[in-house]
Formats: structure tokens, sequence, C-alpha cells
């Protein structure tokens, strides 16, 4: 018996959404420890991770994210956050979605 992976029916467009991760996630291990828990995309189109970007739980990406700290900074996404069609740079851009 083989693994597969099978879409979620509650996404309603038929392409694959776009991931782009940095160099922060090529290991398994620094991939998992990142991520308190997957991210939610069924809505989303793409996404680009770059930098220092650690992702709480429940979060919800729609649209194109793009997360983008300055190099020497640490971007904690805090949990049951929802990002739509946006440019992330900063803690504090997510009063705007909380």
């Amino acid at each position: 018996m083989g693994t597969y992976v099978v879409r979620n029916p509650a996404r309603i467009d038929q392409a694959n959404p776009s991931i782009e991760l940095g160099p922060e996630f090529k290991k398994v291990g620094d991939f998992l420890k990142r991520f308190k828990s997957i991210p939610s995309i069924i809505e989303l189109e793409s996404l680009k991770v770059s930098g220092d970007v650690w992702f709480g739980s429940s979060v919800v990406l729609k649209g194109k994210v793009v997360t983008a700290p300055k190099s020497e900074d640490k971007l904690e996404i805090p949990d049951k956050v929802v990002i739509q069609n946006n440019v992330v740079s900063k803690l504090q851009l997510f009063c705007l979605f909380v």
C-alpha cells in the first residue's frame, strides 16, 4: 500500500498553490520546528517565505502571501492569525489580521 496526497475538497481553485521556502526550511528538522502546526492553505494562491520565520498554530494563509523580515529579525507569526494578500515583514502588522 503506497502513500499519497489527497486534495482537500474545500479547495475551489484546481491549481495547486505555489510555495517557495527559504534555506531556513531546507532540512526536515528545521522545517518541522518552525511550525507549531501546518497553516491552512485552502485559499492560498502563492506563498514565499524567506528569513527567520516561525508559524504559530491555526494560522490561515489566503491569496498571495510573502514573508520578508529584515535579515537580522525573527518573525513569529502568532497563533490563529489570518493573512490574506499581504507582504509581512514586521510583527506589528498582525494587528490588521487578528
